[in-house]
């Protein structure tokens, strides 16, 4: 919007920052070695301390690299997050992770409700809810909900409902 022009003689700004753009690469289950989880940090730190202004940048590798990533990215602005996060805190859970055990590696970031999570193991908005809350309770732990629809519901005509509703209900 442009200024009026009884206020030609102050200063006009536009009151909305500007938002930096976010670039998310989730990993999912690759690479399959460590040495090649090393080879793709490097290559990928080297390549955004080459960029002049990068847009905002987070790598979603999976738990065994992640104490990998934060140390190969440090200094390059990169940050590092959680593929996913447990309904719980701590206990008799072999094989998960808890929004504290991510955020005190020094991960700013967590994954909720990828479609894959949604449709394997049948997490619905319920539990994207509730780990929503659990980053959410670690201080400076941001999350990403995943939202979307699936094909036969993008076929039908649902993808605004779909939506709509996942992201009211996360």
């Amino acid at each position: 919007r442009a200024p009026s022009s009884r206020l030609s003689s102050s200063v006009w700004y536009d009151a909305q920052p500007q938002r930096r753009a976010l670039i998310a690469g989730n990993w999912k289950l690759n690479p399959s070695t460590a040495q090649d989880a090393d080879a793709l940090l490097a290559l990928l730190a080297s390549n955004v301390r080459t960029m002049a202004a990068p847009p905002e940048i987070v790598i979603f590798p999976p738990m065994p690299f992640l104490q990998t990533a934060l140390e190969a990215v440090d200094g390059t602005g990169i940050a590092v997050g959680a593929q996913d996060i447990s309904l719980e805190e701590s206990g008799a859970f072999t094989g998960e992770v808890a929004a504290s055990m991510v955020r005190s590696l020094g991960c700013d970031w967590a994954l909720v409700g990828h479609s894959e999570r949604r449709t394997l193991y049948d997490e619905g908005d319920d539990v994207c809810n509730q780990k929503v809350l659990r980053c959410l309770a670690q201080d400076g732990l941001k999350v990403i909900l995943c939202v979307g629809e699936t094909l036969e519901e993008y076929e039908s005509d649902l993808l605004e409902t779909i939506v709509s509703l996942q992201v009211r209900k996360g």
